[in-house]
């Protein structure tokens, strides 16, 4: 009887030191930056402590972490200990249920629903713990580090950059602790995200990159440019079928007097497979904003900006990219919003449409009503199925030349 009681004493005893401690890091780490500073400004002494404990979280976590694994410790010992004798199967697992409710699940519920009073209530006794285990914890670090020495390592991967998936759990983490807003923890979700995809996610196609010819007057240049109205226009060779110069358009719609050699820059070409980490890094060390794409074959499959990388930074939409993907020798699949003259230049099979511009707008002209997915119609030994479609347009096409 005597034994049963001094058993269940003790049970209490450390299952309430470990609710202690897992209360105290609940309510603790709860606290956004604005409240502790709050706390600190007009919670008088206690809230002098709270400030004190989080400005050191890593010594805060391994008192925690000790004062833990203590209590947990003594539960497994007394049980162990006055156990060893009494009950079967069902006794350790009700004993297991009762120290995840009493020491886990309960403490932190608790501590969730008020964690700016709780944390006022228990920093006091945080401080008297961290001076009084303070000796202890100092002694386990020594026979940790030596252990550390012995056993572990030849040489640890400080240096080791962090992937993808262990930022996120970062930013996740402190989103959830109020360190970071939403849309900050989702900007900087998106600049990790730079280095796993390409500069084909981004890219404006070819067939929409304006130009101007290479041997137009200086009159035509600042006539398209005030057009255009783009900083940076390529300089297109007819005769190579490809862009030979990139014009500072803003320059010289500046400075008409200006020599044109002065405003002609050469043209940087960059890889469709280019991470956008790199182009970024490229463009900032190269002082450019404007670069030519280029497809697996060398040829020119369209152009990129600055802008196109910081807008998907910042998550601004900007160009209305709209679909223009090659997929084989006399095989396309665009949007229905694709200019017919901007196709023409690609395949100069299409034949030119009066009275209709866009792609989607032929197919419904053809067909006599709005197509659903899944139709098709032939047109000058060209058939278009229709891919994506809503009641109103057509969203996207596959267009394919019949032999």
């Amino acid at each position: 009887m005597l034994e049963s009681s001094a058993t269940a004493v003790l049970l209490v005893v450390f299952a309430g030191v470990s609710f202690f401690f897992a209360l105290c890091e609940t309510a603790m780490f709860s606290l956004a930056r604005w409240q502790i500073k709050q706390l600190r400004e007009s919670a008088g002494w206690r809230g002098q402590a709270v400030y004190r404990l989080l400005s050191r979280p890593d010594e805060l976590l391994a008192l925690l972490a000790f004062g833990n694994t203590f209590a947990m410790a003594g539960i497994v010992f007394v049980a162990l200990w006055f156990g060893h004798e009494s009950g079967g199967i069902m006794e350790w697992v009700a004993l297991g249920l009762g120290v995840l409710l009493v020491c886990e699940i309960a403490p932190k519920l608790i501590a969730l629903r008020a964690p700016y009073k709780w944390s006022l209530f228990v920093a006091p006794f945080l401080l008297g713990a961290e001076r009084i285990t303070r000796p202890m914890r100092t002694l386990t670090r020594l026979f940790y580090l030596l252990f550390l020495r012995v056993l572990g390592p030849t040489q640890m991967e400080s240096d080791r950059t962090p992937s993808e998936e262990e930022y996120k759990e970062l930013l996740e983490f402190a989103f959830q602790h109020g360190a970071l807003g939403r849309a900050e923890r989702d900007m900087i979700s998106r600049i990790v995200a730079l280095g796993r995809r390409q500069v084909r996610e981004i890219m404006r196609p070819r067939v929409h990159m304006p130009v101007i010819l290479d041997d137009a007057s200086v009159e035509e240049m600042i006539d398209t440019a005030r057009r255009l109205k783009m900083r940076r226009i390529p300089l297109y060779d007819r005769h190579t079928d490809t862009v030979v110069g990139v014009l500072n358009a803003r320059v010289l719609l500046m400075h008409p007097e200006i020599d044109l050699s002065e405003v002609i820059e050469p043209p940087a070409f960059v890889p469709e497979t280019m991470s956008l980490l790199k182009l970024l890094r490229s463009m900032q060390r190269q002082r450019r904003d404007f670069a030519i794409v280029l497809d697996e074959f060398g040829d020119m499959a369209g152009y990129v900006m600055l802008e196109d990388i910081l807008n998907e930074t910042v998550g601004i939409p900007g160009f209305d990219r709209l679909v223009f993907e090659r997929l084989g020798s006399g095989k396309w699949r665009v949007s229905g919003l694709l200019r017919i003259d901007d196709f023409r230049y690609e395949c100069p099979q299409m034949p030119p449409v009066k009275e209709i511009e866009t792609m989607g707008g032929l197919v419904t002209a053809l067909l006599g009503e709005v197509p659903r997915v899944g139709q098709k119609v032939t047109f000058h030994k060209i058939k278009f199925t229709v891919l994506a479609a809503d009641e109103r347009s057509v969203k996207e096409l596959l267009v394919e030349l019949i032999p």
